[in-house]
């Protein structure tokens, strides 16, 4: 169990990184789904999770899924 978890937890860091950096590098999706996420000026951890719903899901909800359907049972 403990080889699954850092399996899922390393799929989910890379996953997370590069469709993170997509939302920065494309200047379409920054406009459009992530400028939402830095509208806030005060640095909270809360914060993280005010995002568009589209973002929530290619950035969190995806790579979160992958990594944990992947591990072996």
């Amino acid at each position: 169990m403990f080889i699954d978890i850092i399996f899922v937890v390393i799929v989910d860091e890379i996953l997370f990184y590069y469709s993170h950096r997509l939302c920065h590098e494309s200047k379409w999706m920054y406009k459009h789904i992530h400028k939402i996420h830095h509208e806030f000026q005060y640095p909270c951890g809360l914060v993280a999770a005010y995002s568009h719903p589209v973002e929530m899901l290619l950035c969190n909800v995806l790579p979160l899924g992958a990594g944990s359907s992947h591990a072996r049972r």
